[in-house]
C-alpha cells in the first residue's frame, strides 16, 4: 500500500528532474552557442545598426556617429568601425555636391562595408585612395555598405537616400546570398542577440536561408530601371550571385549594356577565419574596379 501511494510521487520527482536537466542543457547550449558566435556578424550586428521602424525594407540601418570594433572569428583580428554622422561607413563628406566632383556610391552587403578591416583598408575607402593617386581628386567614394543586406534591402535603400545624394555612378556588390528575404527587426531582438546564442542561429539561418529567387530578380530589375531613371551610370561587381538567378541578371546587364565586374576567387584572399575579405583582398578589388569606374567616369557628362 505504501508503494502504491509513493509511485506517483516518485514519477513526479523523476519528471521535474528531467525537465530541469533539459532546461539547464539548453540555457548552457545556449550560452556556449553565444559565446561561440559572438564574433560573427551576427553578434556584432547588434551593436553596428538601428531599427528603422518602417513597413518595407531595409528595416535596419547602420548607427550614426558610431565608433566600435569587430573581432573576426579566430579572435585573432580586431578592426575598428567609424559610422559617421550621415549613416555612412568611413570619413564625412559633404551632401551638397561640390562644382566638378565626381560621386561615387557603392551599394552592397557585408563585403562593402568591410567586415573585418579597419575603415580605410575597405575596398571603397582604398577606391578613393587610387582617385587621389591617379591625380584625380575630384571623385569621392561613398560606403554605403551594410551587414546583412539583401537585394530588397538594397533596392529600398537606393530609392530612400542613395539617389538623392545624386551620384555619378553606383557600384552594385552582390553576393550569393543577396536573394535573402529582408528580416523585420525590433529594438527587443536586437537586445536578445547580445545575450542568447539560440537568438544568434535564428538570426543568421534567417538572413541567410530564408530566400525568394523571384523577388531577388524582380528587386534587380527595379534597382537597374532606378538607375537609369536617374541617369545614373551602373557597375555590378559580384563576389557571387545566387545560383538560379545567374543566367537572368548576366542577361540583363548585357542587354542594358551595363558593365559585370567578377571580385571573387583567389585573386581576391579572404581573412584566415572570416568569408570576408583581408587588406590585401579589399585593395585587390579596389584595382580591379577603378579602371572600369574610370572609364564610366569619363563617360558621364
Amino acid at each position: 500500500m505504501v508503494r502504491w501511494v509513493n509511485q506517483p510521487l516518485d514519477r513526479s520527482k523523476r519528471i521535474r528532474r528531467i525537465v530541469l536537466r533539459a532546461v539547464l542543457v539548453l540555457v548552457l547550449l545556449d550560452q556556449l552557442l553565444c559565446w561561440t558566435l559572438a564574433t560573427r556578424p551576427a553578434g556584432a550586428i547588434g551593436r553596428f545598426i538601428r531599427v528603422t521602424g518602417r513597413e518595407t525594407p531595409p528595416y535596419y540601418e547602420l548607427k550614426p556617429q558610431l565608433e566600435e570594433h569587430y573581432e573576426s572569428w579566430g579572435k585573432g583580428n580586431v578592426s575598428s568601425v567609424r559610422v559617421n554622422p550621415l549613416g555612412f561607413r568611413g570619413k564625412e563628406h559633404e551632401v551638397n555636391k561640390g562644382v566638378g566632383v565626381k560621386r561615387v556610391v557603392i551599394a552592397g552587403d557585408s563585403i562593402a562595408f568591410g567586415i573585418g578591416v579597419d575603415d580605410g583598408q575597405s575596398f571603397p575607402a582604398k577606391l578613393e585612395d587610387l582617385a587621389r593617386e591617379t591625380g584625380q581628386s575630384n571623385v569621392e567614394v561613398w560606403n554605403a555598405g551594410v551587414p546583412g543586406y539583401a537585394m530588397l534591402d538594397l533596392l529600398g535603400d537606393l530609392e530612400r537616400r542613395l539617389l538623392g545624394l545624386k551620384p555619378d555612378l553606383v557600384i552594385l556588390q552582390l553576393s550569393r546570398n543577396d536573394s535573402a528575404v529582408p528580416m523585420p527587426l525590433s529594438d527587443f531582438f536586437l537586445k536578445l542577440i547580445r545575450f542568447s546564442g539560440w537568438a544568434r542561429v535564428w538570426m543568421i539561418y534567417r538572413f541567410n536561408f530564408v530566400e525568394d529567387e523571384a523577388a531577388f530578380i524582380n528587386a534587380f530589375e527595379r534597382y537597374v530601371e532606378a538607375c537609369e531613371k536617374a541617369g545614373v551610370k551602373l557597375i555590378v561587381a559580384y563576389e557571387g550571385i545566387p545560383n538560379a538567378s545567374r543566367t537572368k541578371v548576366l542577361e540583363t546587364l548585357k542587354n542594358k549594356g551595363i558593365t559585370a565586374v567578377e571580385i571573387g576567387g583567389d585573386a581576391y584572399p579572404k581573412l584566415p577565419d572570416d568569408p570576408h575579405y583581408n587588406v590585401e583582398g579589399n585593395k585587390n578589388v579596389a584595382v580591379r574596379l577603378w579602371g572600369e569606374v574610370e572609364r564610366e567616369l569619363t563617360l558621364t557628362k
